[in-house]
């Protein structure tokens, strides 16, 4: 939910700009506002640079990984949405601390039995 909500965040703010949304989105039971999801992202300058660097090329500017990769000065053939993934996670972990001032997420963990 949260790397979708990362990826779609540039366009929610240009439609939130023209008044074609709302600053609400509700997702199966979690609601979020526009706020909630700036406040997440901006929250990245917290993690190491290629965290940092991947969610912003990868997600928020949903930049194709090889084009991401070269911006980032490292070979095109670096699977660097991987970044993006454990950012999200170190963000996750954070905000359900409370390690993010004003943003707090429940984690819940899901066992499977096999």
């Amino acid at each position: 939910m949260h790397r979708e909500l990362l990826r779609n965040l540039q366009e929610w703010k240009t439609l939130y700009e023209v008044r074609e949304v709302g600053d609400e989105l509700v997702c199966g039971n979690r609601a979020f506002t526009l706020w909630d999801a700036i406040r997440f992202y901006d929250s990245r300058e917290s993690l190491p640079t290629r965290q940092k660097e991947s969610l912003q090329f990868c997600l928020y500017e949903n930049m194709k990984e090889r084009d991401a990769a070269v911006r980032m000065g490292i070979s095109p053939s670096n699977p660097v949405s991987i970044y993006a993934t454990i950012g999200i996670t170190s963000l996750l972990t954070m905000a359900s601390h409370g390690e993010i001032p004003g943003y707090y997420i429940e984690v819940r963990r899901v066992s499977h039995v096999v």
